[in-house]
């Protein structure tokens, strides 16, 4: 049975014109012997392969001419991969909504701001200037913010910034008197910041759970 390589994208099908025998090294899905980028690597908890990889119950490193002999083996039963699927799209459904929460979050008011324009005694034009500070915050806020997940962890950081854009949200239901117009504009600034940081480090999920040829087209 002869093999059959899929590259799965550009960077691959560089990769193994200049070195053939990098085709191995990458490791090979259980199918069609697409190349699988990134690199399988040795990290148990790493959601996409391990270097060891099962076949019916038994164990087959990822030597060259094991990875070899997997390529036209047809009894592999399962995908070789440690998170299965149902995981793998559960987390992709809860930061797709972690975005959109964030990215929703800063310009709630929007389609109501002429009528908050009354609370405040403002034209609608000077209320408008809410969703100009929440853009703003928004653009600002991966700059700033970013940073912090190498610190505390990129989920960490997703979780407390929401939790701060919902602080925020809590703030502008708060400001209903006459002269808050301005606290309302600042809490419209802190909830960009804090509701950009989902929508930024959600694609690196992504990155770390699918391969290339998972991904979208």
């Amino acid at each position: 049975m002869q093999e059959e390589h899929h590259v799965a994208g550009p960077e691959a099908e560089l990769a193994v014109a200049a070195d053939p025998e990098r085709k191995l090294e990458l490791g090979t899905d259980r199918k069609h012997g697409i190349i699988l980028i990134p690199k399988p690597s040795d990290e148990p908890k790493d959601p996409l392969v391990s270097r060891k990889d099962h076949y019916d119950g038994r164990t087959s490193e990822t030597t060259a001419t094991k990875v070899q002999v997997s390529l036209t083996d047809s009894s592999v039963s399962r995908p070789l991969q440690n998170w299965a699927p149902k995981k793998k799209y559960t987390t992709l459904f809860v930061l797709c909504f972690a975005a959109f929460a964030g990215a929703a979050t800063p310009t709630a008011h929007q389609t109501g701001y002429v009528v908050i324009s009354h609370t405040y005694h403002k034209t609608p034009t000077e209320l408008s200037y809410s969703i100009s500070a929440a853009v703003a915050g928004l653009f600002v806020g991966p700059l700033i913010l970013l940073p912090f997940a190498r610190v505390i962890g990129r989920t960490s950081l997703i979780f407390w910034s929401l939790s701060g854009a919902i602080a925020t949200q809590l703030w502008a239901a708060k400001m209903t008197g006459r002269d808050d117009y301005d606290s309302f504009l600042i809490s419209r600034l802190f909830a960009g910041l804090f509701g950009s940081v989902a929508t930024i480090l959600g694609s690196g999920y992504i990155m770390d759970m699918f391969f290339l040829h998972q991904r979208g087209k």
